[in-house]
């Protein structure tokens, strides 16, 4: 016998027919020992090669895999099509416009082994690449060009010579860009040391050190209450390459620049940008 013929009442059959080829053994197609609506295994759908459940799909097995082919989801009117864990809290998205990728418990975490790279691109364009080296724009590859550093705080200077700072006026703030450093602040004098050089000698990075004297930083002052150097037009204050120093400069005409005195009591403003390592 190659086919079962099950007849409705009405007239019309349903076969139930045996395998194409041979089997190697005998096989069983075993039927549920109970029927309803509620744990119906499958229904027809009415168009060829699909299946429908009538309450859902639970698999218990260890893998599901797709030997060729691919899963597609296609309702774009229920919220998110693919839901991931006991309570479904991790959960991918498309409504027909966007996609959306949710953790609606806790942190959404990308982790790789190997060398990570995401990129973004609109209208077929990239737009940005994040990589090991860090943010780059546009189509740039170059680990040279990647942002890699943000940082922003407050730092509590110090000075060489000896000389102090009072107490509430000491803290200078900062944010690093990549390897762009601004400083900015106002500090006051406590003990000059005599009139010794005012060097403000703990800046958050080291200077860089480039070629000739492209890492060289002039930065604007202004004094208050501060006894002006006599024979100067000007007060700016320069990084110092290498080091972590701020120095101050009292710029004169036609001849060299002098190093500017602590003056106790004096108060002094600064902004500075600096490229760091």
């Amino acid at each position: 016998m190659s086919s079962i013929k099950l007849k409705h009442a009405s007239g019309n059959s349903m076969s139930l027919a045996a395998p194409a080829t041979n089997p190697a053994s005998d096989l069983e197609l075993k039927l549920p020992s109970t029927i309803g609506s509620a744990n119906q295994l499958l229904k027809n759908s009415g168009t060829a090669g699909t299946l429908e459940f009538s309450n859902g799909l639970t698999y218990d097995g260890t893998d599901l895999t797709l030997g060729a082919g691919r899963a597609k989801l296609t309702d774009e009117s229920s919220g998110a099509q693919l839901r991931i864990g006991a309570a479904g809290d991790f959960q991918i998205e498309h409504d027909a416009s966007n996609t959306y990728l949710a953790n609606t418990t806790g942190d959404l975490v990308f982790q790789n082994d190997a060398n990570v790279k995401i990129t973004a691109k609109t209208g077929g364009t990239q737009r940005f690449r994040f990589d090991s080296d860090g943010l780059k724009f546009g189509t740039d590859t170059a680990a040279a060009n990647a942002l890699d550093n943000y940082e922003e705080g407050v730092f509590t200077a110090t000075c060489s010579n000896s000389v102090t700072l009072h107490s509430g006026h000491q803290d200078l703030a900062y944010t690093r860009i990549g390897r762009l450093v601004t400083i900015m602040g106002q500090v006051r004098v406590n003990s000059s040391n005599s009139g010794a050089t005012f060097v403000i000698n703990n800046l958050p990075f080291v200077c860089a050190n480039t070629s000739e004297y492209s890492d060289l930083s002039i930065g604007a002052t202004r004094l208050y209450e501060w006894n002006m150097p006599s024979g100067g037009y000007s007060v700016v204050c320069i990084s110092n390459a290498t080091t972590s120093h701020m120095e101050f400069w009292n710029n004169k005409d036609d001849v060299a620049a002098s190093a500017v005195a602590a003056d106790g009591n004096g108060y002094i403003a600064v902004t500075l940008n600096y490229i760091t390592t």
